[in-house]
């Protein structure tokens, strides 16, 4: 333009039409001309591009060596020439995010937690960045570091205030403190920014769950409801419908495919399913559960996965598998050892098995888990050890939780009440709980079971007869069980959990009486609930006519349910009478090995190791014998011991 119209520029004229020729310029002219503009802005600009591609050289350069440092961790020679690649890529442009993004990642992978985070604040440094924000503030994820977090995320929201993720992450800290006009502020400005997220919506789902504000959760929920593809949202909405105890919301959730690999929401998902299933006794999960983990990529989540398939186990019905599943979690001495051995002590307080429940509860005290205190009082009351119930009652009313604190000191008000003076005074719920925890040492246990009877609640009547009626069948008042069975037990055909404890009292009852017609019809038509079948097959194995029959019906039962304790005696006698000690020997070690601490199994366990010629194997059950009985009892066993052994040797005397 400047070639053609230079000379009408020059003359000032005014121009209403021109006329002219127009020229060219050389290419190669214009390329020199090019050419030197471009060197002439790059001095300019001190050769930025050059320093750029330099920079991008060495960028390439250290990611290459940071990978191959990655395929070859013990290499540590790579590892530091990709720092000095990442280090002169530093120089040549001073807001270089990607390098400091590949040294962040290289000091990661080498679980180098303080370089790591001062690579990402070098970076921010030089230049803000909401991707280099949230990483950094995702470091910090110790309680202590609080306010470096929230520095962190002020810092880069301040930078980016159009952040919906820092926003929310801002939210999420914030919920770990008291400051909840905070946590909704900062919702509510990432639900702003960002309407249709959904981690936003399932954050906010989770705080409105952990506050417990079920109303204002089951609105939220309602008004978003999740969709397929909304993984984390329908997790929270699992979990809200676990606590509400919706037993119709979400019912058929979709599950991951497990496969593959699970995510975190995934993850979250599948556990909250799995939980929701333990009510109803479901185990469908079970294939997914193992499947899950499996596989090596979810090894972040196999210590979860390993309780919850142990947990929907017990549920089943499956109590043995599920105590072989947790056993290699309860192993060690770490807190989280600790809280395992206490859930597998609750599960034998729940199956009757008091002593070796307490002992348990022992451990996971040592281990760090003081909660144990409260129910391993329970325990050692339910087990006749009241001394040891009220010392540990003590140190549970003295928990610094307040809730325990309380429970603890009621139940040393129950252990301390006086049944002649205190006791008739008492409301109802607290004789039900007197009878239920003193009533294994009571001198009369008739007495305590008229006085179950006389409770006016009908609930509290029925908890005080249930566990009263086995120890007054224990002590050898048949009459007196028979009696109470005519006037409170409903139908043996009732189908509920109640009905089904009844049932098992029942059974007892005719096996000690040696009424097999009354069992065997009991067997035919009564309701045993899922967790009540090994006591069935205990009834039916004492039924069976023929010893081929009957051994392999306690073959089972040893399997399965070594819980059952009078089932484990009853097979051990069944293999003596056979003559066949060796496997009575064998069926009630195996007892011994789930219930370890039961008088019956060890007094058993002793007797039968003699005509086993396995005397040897006697000292260490008859010292802990002598340690759990009362110097005469031992003494009248002991004597008892001696004698089989003497009549043993004399049988064995010809032969030898």
């Amino acid at each position: 333009m400047l070639l053609n119209f230079a000379p009408l520029i020059r003359q000032r004229l005014r121009v209403y039409r021109v006329v002219y020729e127009p020229r060219r310029l050389p290419f190669y002219t214009v390329y020199i001309i090019g050419i030197g503009a471009l060197g002439i802005v790059s001095m300019r600009n001190n050769f930025f591009v050059l320093d750029q591609v330099r920079a991008g050289f060495y960028n390439n350069l250290g990611d290459l060596s940071r990978l191959q440092s990655e395929a070859d961790p013990t290499n540590d020679g790579l590892a530091l020439l990709s720092e000095r690649y990442y280090a002169e890529s530093d120089v040549y442009d001073r807001f270089n995010h990607r390098a400091s993004m590949g040294r962040a990642a290289l000091y990661r992978f080498r679980s180098q937690r303080q370089n790591e985070i001062n690579a990402l604040r070098r970076a921010l440094s030089r230049a803000p960045s909401e991707k280099i924000s949230l990483r950094l503030a995702a470091l910090f994820n110790e309680p202590s570091d609080f306010f470096d977090r929230q520095k962190t995320l002020q810092e880069g929201i301040r930078n980016a205030p159009q952040s919906a993720q820092l926003a929310n992450d801002l939210a999420q800290l914030y919920s770990r403190s008291a400051l909840t006009d905070s946590v909704l502020y900062y919702q509510q400005r990432a639900a702003t920014l960002s309407p249709n997220n959904t981690v936003v919506q399932a954050n906010q789902l989770a705080f409105l769950v952990q506050n417990q504000e079920w109303r204002a959760a089951q609105e939220f929920l309602r008004e978003n409801a999740p969709q397929t593809q909304d993984v984390a949202l329908q997790s929270n909405a699992l979990l809200l419908a676990q606590l509400t105890g919706d037993t119709k919301a979400t019912e058929n959730p979709i599950l991951a495919d497990t496969t593959k690999d699970l995510s975190a929401a995934e993850f979250g998902r599948l556990y909250h399913a799995g939980l929701r299933r333990l009510a109803a006794r479901d185990t469908t999960l079970l294939p997914a559960l193992t499947q899950a983990g499996n596989r090596p990529s979810n090894s972040a989540y196999s210590e979860q996965l390993t309780f919850l398939r142990a947990l929907t186990q017990y549920s089943g019905g499956r109590p043995v598998t599920a105590q072989a599943t947790l056993l290699p979690l309860v192993i060690g001495n770490s807190p989280s050892a600790a809280y395992y051995q206490q859930v597998r002590a609750m599960w034998l307080l729940d199956q009757g098995l008091y002593a070796t429940a307490a002992a348990y509860f022992a451990e996971a005290a040592r281990n760090g888990f003081t909660e144990a205190a409260l129910p391993r009082a329970y325990a050692f009351a339910l087990a006749g050890q009241l001394d040891s119930a009220e010392a540990q009652a003590a140190v549970a009313a003295r928990d610094p939780n307040p809730a325990l604190a309380r429970q603890g000191q009621r139940l040393r008000s129950i252990l301390a009440l006086d049944f002649a003076t205190q006791y008739p005074s008492a409301p109802d719920s607290i004789k039900a709980q007197y009878i239920v925890v003193r009533g294994a040492t009571a001198a009369n246990p008739t007495a305590l079971l008229t006085a179950a009877e006389t409770i006016a609640t009908p609930a509290a009547r029925q908890v005080a007869l249930r566990a009263q009626l086995p120890r007054v069948l224990a002590a050898g008042d048949a009459e007196s069980v028979r009696a109470a069975l005519q006037r409170h037990a409903p139908s043996p055909t009732t189908k509920n959990v109640t009905a089904s404890d009844w049932n098992l009292l029942r059974g007892k009852l005719y096996v000690q009486a040696k009424q097999p017609d009354k069992l065997r019809q009991l067997v035919s038509t009564a309701y045993f609930a899922p967790q009540h079948q090994p006591y069935r097959l205990y009834y039916q194995a004492t039924l069976a006519d023929k010893p081929a029959d009957a051994a392999r019906r306690y073959a089972k039962l040893v399997r399965e349910a070594p819980f059952v304790t009078d089932g484990i005696l009853a097979a051990a006698n069944f293999h003596t009478r056979q003559r066949d000690y060796a496997t009575a020997y064998d069926v009630l070690l195996k007892g011994l090995d789930y219930n370890p601490e039961s008088t019956p199994l060890l007094k058993a366990y002793v007797l039968a190791a003699v005509p086993a010629g396995l005397v040897a194997y006697t000292e260490a059950p008859l010292e802990k014998l002598r340690t759990l009985l009362a110097p005469a009892e031992y003494a009248t066993f002991r004597s008892k011991y001696e004698a089989q052994r003497a009549a043993q040797a004399a049988e064995l005397a010809p032969w030898n």
